[in-house]
């Protein structure tokens, strides 16, 4: 998933139930950033983490099996990165594209 595909489902997910505040969508996104961050290639010129390995850590609530960090992350990164996802999302958000899940499966 790149940071248009976690954009997109945090478009589709805040339509889908009551708005946060400012605070609680910095989170958020900072949250996603970090995870963009931690398990992408840090050689990637666009951040994109395996979905298996996200599906793990956001479902497990736990590091995949065998993972190993390759690169520190830090502070700088995930600002730089969250402003991606809150401009890739602004974009979203003033489109007339359809961010609902099943729009975007590829059969």
């Amino acid at each position: 998933m790149t940071v248009e595909d976690v954009a997109r489902a945090r478009v589709w997910r805040e339509s889908q139930c009551p708005g946060l505040d400012k605070l609680h969508s910095e989170i958020a996104r900072g949250e996603m950033a970090i995870a963009l961050g931690l398990f992408s290639s840090p050689d990637s010129a666009k951040p994109a983490i395996p979905v298996d390995l996200l599906r793990d850590w956001l479902s497990k609530e736990r590091l995949p099996d065998g993972w190993k960090p390759t690169h520190t992350q830090g502070l700088l990164e995930t600002i730089r990165t969250s402003r991606q996802l809150n401009e890739a999302m602004k974009e979203f958000e003033s489109s007339d594209e359809d961010v609902a899940p099943h729009a975007h499966v590829k059969a």
